[in-house]
């Protein structure tokens, strides 16, 4: 890992936890919930990237929708009230609540003077709604989102934007997810990344490593410093 100019952090599961977006439905999920949780994600990613395959023109806020019903139905949980909880857990996911560890890691990016940049495949209202009620507004510097190359993430498209407005090269921007194919992606695309894997998960893609691996983002703070300090 080198000093670069930039730091650009992937929203969700990165910057925001998924599991607050069920907070105020856990007894209408009920044992399901965890399950839920797995299968609508797995499924959000999957309509994401095949629409991007597919040439289809999508906005991750229908993706989002799609696959909040999928999970509904194979975890048993849709009823005459599903339409209502898709619509509940939707508005939910414009408001997760960010990480613990969230706020004073970009206070230290931003007072080592890179700029705070998030990229990510959801909608630019809906990560800007986000920013705006986790009290992140102060630190964020851009908010870009691939809906504007008409692509998501993996896609190097998306990837480029980010180069694209900061008018840098890839090696000089700071890519930091948590996701292991967002990680993978960016390292193929020439950004030196750095893994956040909350949950100690094996890697994924090991002819795609990242540059550098943190437990949380507090240790990405301790990262910054040392490779500032060199």
């Amino acid at each position: 890992m080198h000093a670069t100019s930039a730091c650009v952090f992937d929203a969700y599961g990165t910057l925001f936890d998924l599991r607050s977006a069920l907070k105020h439905h856990l007894l209408v999920l009920g044992a399901p919930a965890e399950r839920f949780l797995e299968v609508w994600r797995t499924k959000q990613l999957e309509y994401a990237w095949t629409s991007a395959l597919m040439g289809l023109d999508r906005n991750f806020l229908d993706v989002t929708r799609q696959s909040l019903d999928y999970a509904l139905r194979v975890c048993g949980i849709a009823d005459d009230s599903g339409a209502a909880l898709v619509d509940e857990i939707a508005e939910a996911f414009m408001v997760l609540d960010p990480y613990p560890d969230v706020i004073p890691a970009l206070r230290e990016v931003r007072q080592s003077g890179r700029q705070v940049v998030i990229l990510s495949n959801g909608t630019r209202k809906m990560v800007t709604t986000a920013v705006e009620r986790g009290g992140l507004a102060g630190l964020v510097d851009e908010v870009l989102s691939c809906e504007e190359m008409h692509t998501f993430k993996p896609d190097p498209r998306g990837y480029e934007l980010a180069c694209a407005h900061l008018r840098l090269q890839p090696r000089d921007i700071m890519f930091v997810a948590s996701n292991t194919w967002d990680v993978a992606g960016a390292t193929a695309f020439g950004f030196p990344t750095v893994w956040v894997n909350r949950g100690a998960e094996p890697a994924e893609y090991p002819c795609l490593p990242p540059a550098a691996t943190v437990s949380n983002l507090i240790d990405l703070q301790s990262l910054v410093e040392r490779v500032d300090a060199r």
